[in-house]
């Protein structure tokens, strides 16, 4: 059954008429080293521009919210230094 489905996806042509083709040969479709050099390429940079989304919205979101919080923190800011700080 497997070689018939085989045949018909490899003999594309439309003529009918013609002798039966030979199925076309299985391959191995395995990425060469070329391909996979690529890809960790790829990964490396999507890795880059996504930790500098990251990093963006952090200090955007530090940027927002700072003005803010800031002023409500600064009477706390000695009870969080140690004594020996001082």
């Amino acid at each position: 059954m497997y070689e018939a489905l085989v045949e018909a996806y490899c003999d594309d042509d439309d003529n009918k008429n013609e002798a039966a083709k030979e199925p076309c040969k299985e391959k191995v479709s395995q990425p060469t080293p070329e391909e996979i050099r690529l890809q960790i390429e790829a990964a490396n940079e999507m890795e880059a521009f996504w930790t500098t989304v990251l990093a963006g919205s952090v200090a955007a979101g530090a940027g927002y919210f700072a003005p803010g919080l800031l002023p409500a923190a600064v009477p706390y800011i000695p009870q969080l230094v140690p004594q020996y700080a001082r």
